[in-house]
């Protein structure tokens, strides 16, 4: 029975022992989880939801002023010289027109809502692209300090190789000085990398909301999570299918059409206003009422004088549709710029990693021929020393060209891609 006890008991340990080690591991973050995330926290998305909502409700509200409003009143009174007379009865009034301002309104509201809608879509394709971006820096910045310590290690080892030689006579002080100092640099860059690393992270968790991302480490490579941006199929659109779709010109080429309703609403103060209005109710001295009563009527009115209000108010109107005009023209320009750009960007990206690879195989074969021709005294350190930094360059320059390419899918995928 002892045994037993003693074997249940040893079993619980090791399950807890096992827990607890599972729930020390820190917790993976994946560019899909960071960017769901990243949109349920950003507080620019936010704003621009509610400014939406608010644009919505105020579109729903505008289609209410074509239909008639109804309203009950009663009354009582009392003098000296009569008896208490009552009154009670139902009013209804019916806008025929309004100088076309009530229609200019309603379709001014309606394109402020659909400007407000793809303002939405341009803030969630922004803060997407930012989230990317501080990912990417993330994955840079960690493969950087990677990257460093491996050359830190490498010209610890070419310091000792050197001064091994010159303690032996065949190198001179000059070199091993050198040596040290580059073995003392490295380690600089592997200093400066763990800060750029540790405010790489730090960024990712402002972008994302946060703080700091917990002890979270992120899962992927930079190389391997390029955004799909479908850099071949881009190049076969037209810039033009881009543009109609594309959010900023969207919400600039809606601004112009409520721009120009306010004008058309303006310009309804110089036509007269047409109503309809009907009463019907009933009055007397005393309960129950006896007298019914009922009237039906249409108004007409026209402002001769306004003191020069409406004509001033058209001029500003008139100012306003001018400049929005010119706005979207000028967004137009400025995106059919940028998609021309991105395509360009994606494609020299992409070859230029290409190129950098080549460069750094190349660097490091040379690197190696060249340590065996140094340990055999038949290469200068001089002439050793600059093929090493040219290796370390080069693969410091694939690195970059990595993060290049990641740059130019993730500008190609905010541009080209679908904002869902």
């Amino acid at each position: 029975m002892k045994r037993k006890i003693k074997y249940v008991l040893s079993a619980f340990c090791l399950w807890a022992l096992a827990f607890s080690v599972g729930a020390a591991e820190p917790a993976k973050l994946s560019l899909p989880l960071i960017l769901k995330k990243g949109l349920e926290k950003n507080s620019a998305l936010f704003a621009a939801s509610k400014a939406l909502e608010q644009s919505r409700l105020e579109y729903k509200s505008a289609a209410l002023e074509f239909l008639p409003s109804l309203s009950g009143s009663a009354s009582w009174s009392d003098t000296s010289n009569s008896e208490d007379s009552y009154s009670m009865g139902l009013s209804a009034s019916m806008p025929l027109f309004r100088g076309f301002s009530t229609r200019a309104d309603y379709s001014r509201k309606y394109f402020n809502y659909k400007a407000k809608e793809a303002a939405y879509r341009n803030t969630k394709r922004e803060a997407v692209y930012n989230l990317k971006m501080a990912y990417a820096g993330v994955l840079k910045s960690s493969e950087t300090v990677a990257l460093n310590v491996q050359f830190a290690e490498r010209r610890k080892n070419n310091m000792e190789l050197v001064k091994l030689r010159y303690e032996a006579g065949r190198e001179d002080i000059g070199a091993s000085l050198r040596a040290d100092a580059d073995y003392l640099e490295a380690v600089y860059e592997l200093s400066s990398a763990k800060h750029a690393a540790e405010m790489a992270e730090l960024e990712l968790a402002r972008v994302m909301g946060e703080e700091n991302l917990g002890g979270a480490s992120l899962e992927g490579a930079l190389e391997s999570s390029f955004p799909a941006a479908k850099s071949s199929a881009v190049a076969q659109k037209e810039a033009s299918v881009y543009l109609a779709a594309d959010p900023e010109y969207l919400q600039a080429s809606y601004e112009y059409d409520a721009v120009r309703e306010s004008e058309k609403s303006v310009k309804g103060n110089f036509y007269p206003d047409l109503s309809l209005s009907a009463r019907v109710g009933r009055n007397g001295e005393s309960f129950p009422l006896d007298a019914a009563t009922w009237s039906a009527g249409m108004s007409l009115s026209y402002p001769f004088l306004s003191s020069g209000k409406d004509v001033l108010g058209a001029r500003i109107a008139r100012s306003a549709s001018t400049a929005s005009e010119e706005k979207l023209r000028d967004t137009r320009r400025r995106i059919l710029w940028d998609i021309k750009e991105a395509r360009f960007a994606m494609i020299d990206a992409a070859e230029n990693l290409e190129v950098r690879k080549k460069y750094f195989a190349a660097a490091s074969e040379r690197a190696r021929i060249a340590k065996e021709k140094y340990l055999n005294g038949l290469m200068s350190y001089e002439d050793w020393d600059a093929i090493e930094k040219e290796m370390i360059n080069m693969r410091k320059s694939v690195l970059a060209a990595v993060y290049g390419r990641f740059s130019a899918e993730a500008l190609g995928d905010k541009l080209f891609g679908e904002i869902k």
